[in-house]
């Protein structure tokens, strides 16, 4: 399968973030199978800021990277990790997607958090393809992220 086409699995995927910000989805790919799946949304037994009908990082104009501590979302990244077995994480392969949940526009630049670099570096997963816009996207391999957590 091609990269576009991983691509537009994970954005597939990205519908289903329940965030008001950025619809984020990122599947995990291991001998050309998707064994993985996940988008950035708040777990069953919270209530989801598109339930509310607001974001506490909106109605505190916090930008774009900041203040992920007082949000209740879980990253698509994580959510895509644990929902694989740890035997199927080494050495895979994952691709993350983002865009405007009001434009639907791309998220330019996109990246992970440091903490999601520390959790896919801990997974064992061995390259990143980061969506930087429709036509462009960043290859990452893991083991050159310095992670500080």
């Amino acid at each position: 399968m091609s990269i576009k086409r991983y691509f537009k699995i994970a954005k597939n995927e990205a519908e289903h973030s329940d965030c008001l910000r950025r619809h984020i989805g990122a599947i995990i790919v291991k001998d050309g199978i998707v064994v993985g799946r996940g988008a950035n949304r708040v777990s069953e037994k919270v209530i989801s800021c598109s339930k509310k009908g607001w974001c506490i990082r909106n109605v505190m104009n916090i930008p774009r990277g900041k203040g992920y501590d007082i949000c209740n979302s879980v990253h698509a990244e994580i959510n895509a990790i644990i929902s694989v077995s740890n035997s199927l994480l080494k050495d895979s392969t994952m691709y993350l997607v983002g865009y405007d949940a009001v434009t639907g526009k791309s998220v330019e630049n996109l990246d992970c958090c440091e903490n999601c670099k520390a959790s896919i570096v801990k997974a064992g997963i061995k390259i990143v393809y980061i969506r930087q816009s429709d036509d462009q996207y960043l290859k990452v391999f893991v083991k050159d992220w310095n992670c500080t957590n």
